[in-house]
């Protein structure tokens, strides 16, 4: 739970920085915005390079990647289908060898898959979410300073829907 001075804050902060077109010139704001636009550029461009070199990692293992998802699958289908199919029908030791063959496959395919999740999809998504962040405080109409304010008025939002 989210304290109510706390979302007050972040609204008070908000306010202040979506207000900031009324409080300076329009040169003042250039100066700001530029000064802003400046030193998250680089930040910009490290987190597209870094998405850059995860996609191609995730590119040059799309082979064992494949077989991962083949191994899976071929698992899953075990599992689902042919064991309820046929499992009547066989004896005891084919059912236990059956499952040992799924849980095999089951063993073969998951580590690959889970280390390429965690290796390279969990940090593609999170630095793509910080990368249309940056974009939006860098090519925000208003300025960034007002994107600034934007994005803490957003946090206020996200802190009283968490409360509900």
């Amino acid at each position: 739970m989210v304290s109510e001075s706390t979302i007050l804050a972040l609204q008070s902060v908000a306010t202040v920085f979506m207000a900031a077109d009324y409080f300076f010139t329009e040169t003042q704001r250039g100066r700001i915005n530029s000064l802003i636009q400046r030193a998250l550029a680089p930040m910009n461009q490290q987190v597209d390079a870094d998405v850059q070199l995860h996609l191609q990692t995730a590119a040059q293992n799309s082979a064992s990647l494949i077989v991962s998802a083949v191994f899976l699958l071929l698992g899953w289908l075990t599992v689902t289908f042919l064991l309820p199919a046929v499992g009547g029908a066989i004896g005891p030791w084919l059912v236990v060898l059956l499952a040992f063959l799924a849980l095999g496959l089951f063993a073969g395919g998951m580590p690959t898959l889970l280390t390429a999740i965690v290796g390279h999809l969990v940090p593609v998504v999170m630095a793509t979410s910080l990368g249309l962040v940056l974009k939006f405080l860098i090519r925000c109409p208003k300025g960034s300073v007002f994107g600034i304010g934007f994005l803490f008025l957003v946090a206020s939002f996200a802190c009283r829907w968490y409360n509900l």
